[in-house]
C-alpha cells in the first residue's frame, strides 16, 4: 500500500528519463504491471498495490519536485496504464498535468493508448520491454535512446517523435 508515509520509496529524480537534453525529471514508480515482460528491469513493482490518500502523495510529488527545481516528472513502473494504476495515473494527469510536463513509461501500444483518451500529460513512451530488441537506455546531448528498439515516444497529440527508439533533442 502506497502512503504519504512510504510514498518517497517509490520517488527518485533522474536526467536519464525525461526526453530533453537538459532537465532534471522526478520520477514515480508505481506498482503493478501484468505484461510479464523476459528481462524486465523492475521485477519487483509487478504486484500491484493500493494508493491511500492520493492529495498527500500528489503533495509529496509537488514537494519533491520543487525540493530537485524541476517541473518534470515520470510516471513509470510496473506500469501507469496497468488496470489498478489507471485512476491514479489519471488523477495525477488532471491535478498536476496543467502545471508540470509529464511523462508516462508504459509498456502499452498506441492502440491501447488512444482507448485510455488520456490528457495532460507532455510525452508517452509506449512498447513492452523486448529483450531481444534490447539497445540500452542512453541519453547525450543530441538524442535519448529507450531500452528497446521496439519502444517509442510520443507527444501529447499521439504524434510519434521517435524512430525505432531513439528520440532526436
Amino acid at each position: 500500500m502506497i502512503n504519504k508515509f512510504n510514498c518517497n520509496k517509490y520517488i527518485s529524480s533522474s536526467f536519464l528519463d525525461y526526453p530533453d537534453n537538459e532537465n532534471l525529471c522526478v520520477i514515480f514508480y508505481m506498482p503493478g504491471c501484468n505484461r510479464k515482460c523476459e528481462g524486465c528491469q523492475n521485477i519487483n513493482l509487478q504486484e500491484p498495490t493500493n494508493y491511500e490518500q492520493i492529495d498527500e502523495i500528489i503533495e509529496i510529488l509537488e514537494q519533491y519536485c520543487k525540493k530537485e527545481h524541476t517541473n518534470k516528472i515520470c510516471l513509470q513502473g510496473g506500469d501507469p496504464l496497468f488496470d489498478s494504476n489507471l485512476p491514479i495515473t489519471r488523477q495525477i494527469l488532471v491535478k498536476m498535468g496543467s502545471n508540470y510536463d509529464i511523462c508516462i513509461y508504459t509498456g502499452a501500444s498506441l492502440a491501447e493508448v488512444k482507448t485510455l483518451n488520456l490528457t495532460g500529460f507532455k510525452y508517452i513512451k509506449c512498447g513492452i520491454f523486448n529483450k531481444s530488441k534490447y539497445i540500452g537506455s542512453k541519453k547525450t546531448d543530441d538524442y535519448l535512446q529507450l531500452a528497446t528498439s521496439n519502444q517509442e515516444l510520443y507527444d501529447s497529440n499521439l504524434n510519434l517523435l521517435s524512430k525505432d527508439g531513439i528520440y532526436y533533442f
